[in-house]
């Protein structure tokens, strides 16, 4: 049995957004009492332990996600207000201090705003509730919703990867991974581990499409970025064995929570 990692989507620390007092450059973005609302069923959510606890909040995340709006980018600049969305309250205060750095050696004037990624991360907790549930079609219908606010995110795209290659279809998910290998710096950096993950999901959708050269040197620049990964470095082995003419593994899916009877279960018809 092989396994393709999902986002550990409830290990995530939600805490109040970085304020950067000393400069009064980088402070907490104000949003609508809706979307406060939301973020407080958000937080509960996430905080619920793992993903089988946080499947009673399923319907209020379905609420909260439908009160998306059209447009909801990551980094958004209106005027000399760049707003931050992240998911941790690290990755916030990395962006944040990295845009701030990069408007000053501009010579540009500005505020830069942290702020919670609400509805991506609904979107991405639903998803990944579906994907331990053994259903990665509706999976992949609720990080699409979270896909269309921020095609760059790189936590849905490693959620959506996962369920792809689950469903096998290699050829989608690793049309996925070698888009967000294009993403720019500061959208990755607001997800930590995250081009590793994309770099470890493109290497095992290769194996699967018997591209085993180009897998090998997916998972080795993977592990360039997280040398100790135990997965990154079984693959390998797995990659020497497949070349030998060993026999072809199964493959399972490990979720947010810990590994357990029944994780290779097939997916819904």
């Amino acid at each position: 049995m092989r396994w393709i990692a999902a986002f550990s989507v409830v290990a995530l620390a939600i805490a109040p957004m970085p304020v950067l007092a000393a400069s009064q450059t980088i402070t907490q973005l104000k949003v609508s009492e809706q979307e406060a609302q939301d973020q407080e069923v958000l937080k509960k959510a996430y905080q619920s332990g793992s993903l089988q606890a946080a499947k009673a909040f399923e319907k209020d995340l379905t609420t909260v996600l439908s009160h998306a709006p059209a447009s909801y980018p990551q980094i958004e600049r209106r005027d000399d207000l760049t707003v931050i969305r992240a998911q941790s309250r690290t990755a916030a205060m990395s962006g944040a201090i990295l845009v701030s750095t990069l408007n000053s050696r501009e010579g540009k004037a500005g505020t830069v705003a942290t702020s919670l990624n609400t509805y991506p991360m609904a979107a991405l907790l639903l998803g990944s509730i579906a994907n331990e549930q053994r259903d990665p079609r509706g999976a992949i219908a609720y990080l699409d919703k979270g896909l269309a606010l921020q095609p760059d995110n790189l936590a849905l795209i490693t959620e959506k990867g996962g369920a792809l290659v689950v469903l096998k279809r290699f050829s989608d998910a690793l049309d996925l991974y070698e888009r967000a290998e294009k993403i720019d710096f500061i959208t990755k950096l607001l997800e930590p581990g995250g081009e590793a993950r994309v770099l470890r999901g493109k290497g095992f959708a290769l194996i699967e499409l018997k591209r085993l050269d180009e897998a090998q040197a997916a998972y080795e620049a993977a592990l360039k970025l997280e040398p100790n990964h135990a997965g990154a470095k079984a693959e390998l082995e797995y990659i020497k064995k497949q070349r030998g003419g060993g026999a072809q593994a199964d493959i399972g899916l490990v979720t947010g929570d810990k590994a357990k009877d029944g994780d290779a279960a097939p997916p819904k018809p």
